[in-house]
């Protein structure tokens, strides 16, 4: 009976000593265990955990590869059709240019002959709007152009 009169007469002292054990209880645990290092979400890391994460990165390197073929695939393959539309509009080109010059031969003497019987050609409004249409597309920006001339 008289301990536990003595503790409740000095219980702020207990409280005090209780604190200190349970310090060193606890920095004694620390020691006994080797120290983990925590992952992003907090929780210590584990083998199991770092293993997967690798796993994961090579997952998406191999995506990432794949999907870097399948661009250079593209990108070969619209060279390739560039290639082939430039071949057949050269080729088209070629045939329309080779027609051309054998109908422009026969309609020369057909001009030559029109144009010194019409020596003055007749302007019409349409091939103003035009001529002024060109002379925007063709001259100086507007912006280079003075306001006053």
């Amino acid at each position: 009976m008289q301990l536990f009169q003595f503790l409740l007469d000095n219980i702020v002292a207990i409280v005090v000593i209780l604190g200190f054990v349970a310090t060193f209880m606890g920095k004694a645990k620390e020691k006994r265990k080797p120290r983990q290092t925590a992952s992003f979400g907090g929780q210590p890391a584990s083998s199991h955990a770092e293993e997967l994460q690798e796993e994961r990165r090579r997952q998406i390197e191999e995506q990432h590869a794949s999907i870097e073929r399948e661009r250079q695939r593209a990108r070969e393959a619209d060279l390739e059709q560039g290639r082939r539309l430039a071949e057949r509009k050269a080729r088209e080109e070629a045939r329309r240019a080779s027609e051309a010059s054998g109908a422009s031969r026969a309609n020369m003497a057909h001009r030559s002959t029109q144009i010194s019987g019409n020596a003055k050609q007749e302007l019409r409004a349409e091939d103003i709007r035009r001529a002024v249409i060109w002379s925007e597309i063709l001259g100086p920006p507007r912006a280079k152009r003075s306001f006053r001339k």
